[in-house]
C-alpha cells in the first residue's frame, strides 16, 4: 500500500483524519490514478502538532519555503487561504515522490464530516475516509474538469448500489 507508513503511523498517534481527495475516490470504487494523498485534518492544535511530528518522524517537509511550525498556526494558515488562495499545504517526502496535502479551505468541517465517514481496512490499519456524499461536496467546490469528472464517476456508482 503506497501511503502504508503514514496510516499505521496517524493511526498510531491516534491522529483525527479523514482521507480526501482521489484515494477516498479510488477507496469509494472510483477507477483513477493519483499520486498524492489529500487529508482533512482535525484543526485542533494537539491534533496538528502531532500530525507534524509524525511528518517529521517520516521525514515530511513542507512544499513552501516555510518553517513547518507555521503550519501549526491558525491565523498564519488563514492568511495563506485569503492572501496566497492556497487550499491545501503540501508536505513532501524527502526522497521526492510522495505529497501529503492538507486541505486548508474546504466546505467540510471535521467533526460533522467524521460522523459519517466510512473506514476502509488494509494490512490491519483502520483508514477514515469522507462520505461519498461529502466527496460530492469537496468536489463541487473545487469546481475543476476533473472534480467534475470524479462526480460522475462517484454517482455512477452510488447509482449502482
Amino acid at each position: 500500500m503506497y501511503y502504508e507508513e503514514i496510516f499505521r503511523e496517524l493511526s498510531h498517534r491516534r491522529i483525527k483524519y479523514l482521507v480526501a481527495g482521489g484515494v477516498a475516490l479510488v477507496l469509494h470504487g472510483v477507477l483513477r490514478l493519483t499520486a498524492d494523498l489529500d487529508l482533512l485534518l482535525d484543526m485542533e492544535t494537539a491534533n496538528l502538532i502531532k500530525f507534524v511530528e509524525v511528518m517529521q518522524a517520516l521525514d515530511y517537509k513542507p512544499k513552501l519555503p516555510v518553517a513547518i511550525n507555521d503550519f501549526l498556526d491558525s491565523q498564519t494558515r488563514q492568511k495563506w487561504v485569503l492572501e496566497k488562495n492556497l487550499s491545501a499545504f503540501s508536505f513532501v517526502n524527502t526522497n521526492g515522490y510522495q505529497i501529503v496535502n492538507v486541505l486548508l479551505n474546504t466546505p467540510l468541517d471535521f467533526s460533522p464530516s467524521a460522523k459519517h465517514k466510512k473506514t476502509f481496512t488494509a494490512k490491519g490499519i483502520n483508514i477514515p475516509i469522507v462520505s461519498a456524499a461529502d466527496l460530492i461536496q469537496m468536489k463541487r467546490f473545487a469546481g475543476r474538469p476533473q472534480d467534475l469528472a470524479d462526480i460522475a464517476a462517484l454517482e455512477q456508482i452510488i447509482n449502482r448500489l
